[in-house]
């Protein structure tokens, strides 16, 4: 999907069924560096948490997703409001 739909930031859940998001990540970063990874997800300490950022995810966000957050945070990734 991403080479068809070329996206700004992807969102990503880490437990999928066919790949983890933590798998998707490194293949997108291999591919396309310069795209936004946001991934949400239940697992969200120590160790989980730095095998994200290994990965290449820009934001890790916790499980339940709420729309406003995610909102502020993509903005601020795509430098919509600096200094967030």
């Amino acid at each position: 999907m991403v080479e068809q739909l070329k996206p700004e930031v992807v969102l990503m859940d880490n437990l999928m069924p066919i790949m983890d998001g933590l798998t998707a990540t490194r293949l997108i970063k291999e591919q396309h560096p310069d795209i936004y990874v946001i991934i949400y997800s239940g697992l969200g300490e120590g160790k989980k948490i730095q095998q994200f950022k290994e990965a290449g995810v820009d934001l890790h966000l916790n499980k339940p997703l709420d729309l406003e957050t995610l909102v502020i945070s993509m903005e601020k990734l795509l430098g919509a409001n600096p200094g967030l």
